[in-house]
Parts: structure tokens; C-alpha cells; sequence
């Protein structure tokens, strides 16, 4: 329940101001805002893929939490800024809109040392400490934003800056707390460490993530950025499909690697967390397409029409991740990350060579339907693999614990 809740706080952190920013900016600049928040979620997945899921895979379930979870936080800061360069250069390319790529830039370094602060709270068992960590952050944009906006001060770069620092103190507090303010040398001994296990997760982020953010950004190429702002809107409406979504991941593998060494619960486990997953998707999907033309008017006059025929495509795109989360949990749980990364390159080529043609033909409903069939595809392929594995009694995977001969080494600091 903590790790739904923690969810929820942190994605509503993007909702609050995806919904202020949508309420009191022009088309281009939430246009530019969308894209800019869509380059902090891709960097968001990347880190999660490289650093956070180790962590879950590795250690959840452990009595001994590892030594390098400091060396982790390290990681986080250093590809935050190793993002900030693109957005940087970026900004320099534009004449509107450059302060919001500047303000995310300066910030993304702190924005995902938050984001494995609170992984590490999983890995420990301790979803409480994560969700407080995320309530913070929420709580300081609510009365930041508040200010700004009755002061007047209520710009796109504002609030985007007042988002980053106030996820920033978030980071830097509960870091403290949890014993994993970042530690920059041990770095290259972590990676070196787990190197088999981060390369088939790099690349399976890759496949993933980098097919949807390519149509994406191809639609914005193809059909032009309002295209994805219609995207965005319609993802700002349909917001706790989103929180459930992550939320059900966040707790997904975790409880994926307790349960392994028990088939049939660890089956039970992956068919509720699909199932009540979709089911809220379709739910809240269904309401708001039914409640937009009552409060949209009043609430979002520029944005509302625009998104409201995406909706439903991306109700079912939702749907499809929501049955895929439970089946791959469990997978990556028995350490079947290289027949992810497999079956992903081929979904994932599919859905460049679908979602593409489709952005030029069909715009913003083409580019989400085109990635909701491949991903409908895709959550099938893993069911069928799941099912495989569950009854040839192959449940062991990648043992939680130290590594062999470096108990000293791996003492626990959190």
C-alpha cells in the first residue's frame, strides 16, 4: 500500500504542475513544456533501468542492504548531469521557450538523486520512508505554486524551476536519512560489478523507451509539436492511470523476488497486479473522456478539446502496460532479462515501423495507437513466457544477497 501511495505523491508532483502550467500557459509553451517534461521521464526510465532496478533485483527481501547504495546515489547525480549537457545545448538552439531547458538542466542532477533516494527506500523494505519523501516534494510545489501563482509569477519556467528545487530538497533530506548522501568514488567498481546484469537492463531500456520516445519525438517532427502537447494534455487528464501504473511497477519487482521460490503465489501475485491494474485503467479512462466536456471548458479552455480524442487511445495503451507490468515483474524477478531484451527489439522495431507512418498520417491518435498495439503484442509474448517458466518449475533467479567473498565489503550503511 505504501508503495501506491509513494506513487501517487510522486506523480502527483508532475500532475500539479503539468495541470498549473496547462491552465495558465499558451499552446507553445505547454508544447514546450511537454517536451521538456517527456526529457526528465526518459532520464527518469534510464535511471530506474540502470541503477534503481539492480537494487530491487539484487537486494530486495535481503537483511543486508549494500554498502554502494551510496556509490548508486553518486551515479544518479552524475547522469542528471550528463543529461543537462543535451538540454543545455538545447536551450541554446531557442528562442522560446529556452528558460524552461535551462531550469530543467540545472535541476536534473537533483531530480534523479530523488528518484533513487526513494528506490533505495524499496530495496530496504521501507516504502513509508519513500512516500514521506515524495509528500514533501508535493507539498513544497502545492505552497510554492501557490505563492507564484498569487503573486503573479506564474511563468512555465517558474514553475518548472519551483518543481526541480523542491524535488531537490526533497532528495537532499531524505538522503540524509536514509544514510545515502551520494559517494562518487566506488562508482566504476559498482557498475564493473553488476555489469552483466546492468547491460541487459541498459538494453532493454533502450528497446523500450527508445522506440516510444522516437515516435514520439518523430511525431512532433512529423506532425508538429502540438501534436505531442495533445499527448501530454490527454496524459495530464488521465494522471492517476499513470500513478497506479508506476505505483503497481514500483512494488512489482520487489515483491516479485520475495515470492519467487513459491510458484503458484508468485503467479496469483502477477494476475491481481495485472488485472487490478487494467481494470483502473479502463475505469478512470472511461470517466475522464466522460468528464472533460463538463469541466474542461472552465479549466482548460486552449487544451481540453484537443486532447479529449486521445483519451481513449490512451486509456488502452495504459491497459496494455498495466497487463504487461505483472507478467514482466515476475520475470525479471527469475532473471529473465535477457528474453525481455530479446522480445523487446522485436516490439520495439514494430512500433517504429508502425508508429511513425502513422504520426505523419494520423497524428497524435496514431502515434499512441500504433504504440498500444505493439505493446498489447508484447504483454501477450510475456504472459505466454510467464506461464512457461511458472510450470516447468523454473522460478530461481538472480539471488538477492552480497556477492561471493565481499561480506566486508558490503556492510550495510542504511
Amino acid at each position: 500500500m505504501w508503495a501506491l501511495v509513494a506513487q501517487g505523491l510522486s506523480s502527483g508532483s508532475n500532475v500539479v504542475v503539468s495541470i498549473v502550467i496547462l491552465a495558465t500557459a499558451t499552446r507553445a509553451e505547454f508544447a514546450i513544456f511537454s517536451i521538456c517534461l517527456m526529457s526528465y521521464l526518459l532520464a527518469a526510465q534510464l535511471s530506474r533501468s540502470l541503477l534503481s532496478l539492480p537494487v530491487l533485483i539484487l537486494y530486495s527481501g535481503s537483511e543486508v542492504m549494500p554498502r554502494p547504495a551510496r556509490s548508486v546515489a553518486g551515479l544518479a547525480v552524475v547522469m542528471g548531469a550528463a543529461v543537462a549537457v543535451p538540454l543545455g545545448a538545447t536551450a541554446l538552439t531557442l528562442s522560446d521557450g529556452r528558460g524552461q531547458f535551462v531550469a530543467l538542466a540545472l535541476l536534473m542532477p537533483l531530480l534523479l538523486y530523488q528518484d533513487v533516494v526513494r528506490h533505495i527506500a524499496f530495496a530496504r523494505g521501507d516504502p513509508k520512508a519513500a512516500a514521506l519523501s515524495d509528500g514533501l516534494w508535493l507539498t513544497l510545489l502545492l505552497g510554492g505554486s501557490a505563492v507564484v501563482v498569487g503573486i503573479g509569477y506564474a511563468s512555465p519556467t517558474v514553475l518548472l524551476a519551483l518543481w526541480g528545487v523542491s524535488g531537490g530538497i526533497s532528495a537532499c533530506v531524505f538522503g540524509a536519512a536514509l544514510g545515502a548522501l551520494p559517494r562518487f568514488e566506488g562508482m566504476a567498481t559498482w557498475v564493473g560489478e553488476h555489469r552483466k546484469l546492468w547491460a541487459g537492463l541498459a538494453v532493454e531500456f533502450l528497446l523500450i523507451s527508445g522506440s516510444s520516445y522516437l515516435v514520439y519525438y518523430g511525431l512532433s517532427i512529423l506532425a508538429g509539436s502540438d501534436q505531442l502537447g495533445r499527448i501530454r494534455a490527454a496524459q495530464t487528464f488521465i494522471g492517476p492511470v499513470t500513478v497506479a501504473l508506476l505505483g503497481g511497477a514500483a512494488l512489482g519487482v520487489p515483491e516479485s523476488v520475495r515470492l519467487r521460490h513459491d510458484a503458484r503465489r508468485l503467479h496469483r501475485f502477477a494476475v491481481v497486479l495485472s488485472c487490478g491494474l487494467a481494470a483502473g485503467a479502463l475505469m478512470f479512462g472511461a470517466l475522464a473522456y466522460w468528464l472533460l466536456p463538463i469541466f474542461g471548458p472552465e479549466l482548460f479552455a486552449q487544451t481540453w478539446a484537443g486532447a479529449r480524442p486521445v483519451v481513449p487511445v490512451l486509456t488502452l495503451f495504459a491497459t496494455a502496460l498495466a497487463v504487461t507490468i505483472g507478467a514482466v515483474s515476475p520475470l525479471r524477478a527469475m532473471g529473465q532479462v535477457p528474453w525481455i531484451v530479446r522480445t523487446r527489439a522485436l516490439t520495439g522495431a514494430l512500433a517504429l515501423a508502425v508508429g511513425l507512418p502513422a504520426s505523419a498520417g494520423l497524428g497524435a491518435n496514431g502515434a499512441v495507437g500504433a504504440l498500444a498495439v505493439t505493446e498489447a503484442l508484447f504483454a501477450t509474448l510475456a504472459w505466454l513466457h510467464l506461464r512457461h517458466h511458472l510450470a516447468t518449475g523454473r522460478t530461481s533467479g538472480t539471488e538477492a544477497g552480497v556477492p561471493a567473498g565481499e561480506t566486508d565489503r558490503w556492510l550495510p550503511e542504511i
